[in-house]
C-alpha cells in the first residue's frame, strides 16, 4: 500500500517541475519497505530499480520527508541497467518523496530537494 501512496505524491510533491540534466522518472522502478531500518515501525526504506529502455545506468536524488519535519536527501549514482539501490532511508518518514533521475555516467545532476 505504501508503495502506490509514493508513487501517487511524486506528482504532488513535484508537481511538473523540470531541470535540463533530468531524465524520465519512468527510467526508474520504486518499491518501499517500512520497519525495515532503525528498529522502528515508522521506518522508510525506498528500494530504486533502473529500468531505463536505453539500458544505461542512471543516477537519482531521492529526498523524503521526515515525520518531525525537514526532508532527508540522497545521491544513488550510477545504478547499472537492472540493478536496485537500496540506500535511501527515514526512521520515522512521512511517505512522502522528490524522485530526480539523472544520466549515470558522472554528468552533474542538480538537487532538487528542499
Amino acid at each position: 500500500m505504501l508503495s502506490k501512496k509514493l508513487l501517487i505524491l511524486t506528482s504532488l510533491v513535484i508537481g511538473g517541475v523540470a531541470f535540463a540534466d533530468e531524465r524520465p522518472n519512468n527510467h526508474a522502478s520504486l518499491s518501499s519497505l517500512t520497519g525495515e531500518r532503525c528498529n522502528s515501525p515508522s521506518s522508510i526504506n525506498v528500494v530504486v530499480k533502473n529500468v531505463a529502455p536505453d539500458l544505461k545506468p542512471i543516477s537519482v536524488w531521492m529526498c523524503l520527508e521526515k515525520s518531525g519535519g525537514g526532508w532527508e536527501d540522497f545521491y544513488l549514482t550510477g545504478i547499472a541497467y537492472d540493478d536496485t539501490n537500496n540506500g535511501a532511508f527515514v526512521c520515522s518518514g512521512t511517505g512522502r518523496y522528490i524522485l530526480k533521475v539523472c544520466d549515470g555516467d558522472g554528468s552533474p545532476c542538480s538537487k532538487p530537494c528542499p
